[in-house]
């Protein structure tokens, strides 16, 4: 969000990598080996999973490819959630998001068994 609170939309191609980024980690891939089993070198792949230069659709089809995944789940996330809104800024508005109120479970005050006598405290007690 800038300073003025209006949120600055993220290029599809920050959000499609930062998408990629997430799915290697969650399989313990690196970069190096993606690259390598989608026949590119690895600065190239690098390029790309920073958001420095757009990732090719033909790329795009083979990660999704080795990644066991359709390439529309890679470019997806920004769709579905918002154009231009990176899995950071969802991961951010998850949990910045009020959460709804659970009743609450309080005892109830004073005497609540009329058959049960109260105990009470004397003033003079000490």
């Amino acid at each position: 969000m800038s300073e003025t609170g209006t949120a600055t939309a993220t290029p599809m191609r920050v959000t499609v990598a930062e998408e990629i980024r997430v799915m290697l980690a969650r399989r313990r891939m690196s970069g190096a080996e993606l690259a390598r089993q989608i026949g590119q070198t690895q600065p190239y792949l690098s390029r790309r999973l920073t958001g420095e230069v757009a990732i090719d659709v033909d790329d795009l089809a083979k990660i999704a490819q080795v990644l066991g995944v359709s390439p529309t789940a890679l470019i997806g996330a920004g769709i579905t959630e918002g154009y231009g809104v990176s899995p950071a800024q969802r991961q951010h508005r998850k949990h910045t998001a009020p959460k709804p109120r659970a009743a609450a479970h309080r005892r109830p005050v004073g005497r609540t068994d009329p058959d049960r006598p109260q105990l009470i405290r004397s003033a003079n007690r000490r």
